[in-house]
């Protein structure tokens, strides 16, 4: 299934459709960054003096769409963490959900 193809709802609990929803949201939300993106890159100016910002830009709407993946799939924590393909974020994934698992606080403040 890609990122950006539209499911139709199947689960039939409301903790599962919102998972839906949830994806569907973080879809747009990366197609609104992606497209920010593009705007920016389009100007030779802005794409030479900010293209690390811009690489930064298009890796957080692959994680973004990594998340919208995990959250539509219904397969069991381990499968949908070992199908993210960016492997810092499949490792922080599990990282944290053995943390969570083993009764350690995830709180972060930033």
């Amino acid at each position: 299934m890609s990122y950006m193809e539209p499911i139709r709802a199947e689960p039939s609990s409301e903790d599962a459709l919102l998972d839906i929803v949830l994806a569907e949201e973080l879809v747009n939300i990366t197609r609104l960054l992606g497209n920010l993106a593009y705007d920016l890159g389009s100007d030779p100016e802005t794409l030479r003096r900010h293209m690390k910002s811009l690489q930064k830009i298009d890796h957080i709407t692959q994680m973004q769409l990594a998340i919208a993946q995990m959250l539509r799939s219904r397969e069991p924590a381990s499968e949908r963490i070992a199908a993210v393909t960016l492997q810092d974020m499949a490792t922080r994934l599990s990282d944290m959900l053995e943390k969570l698992k083993a009764g350690e606080s995830l709180l972060h403040i930033a």
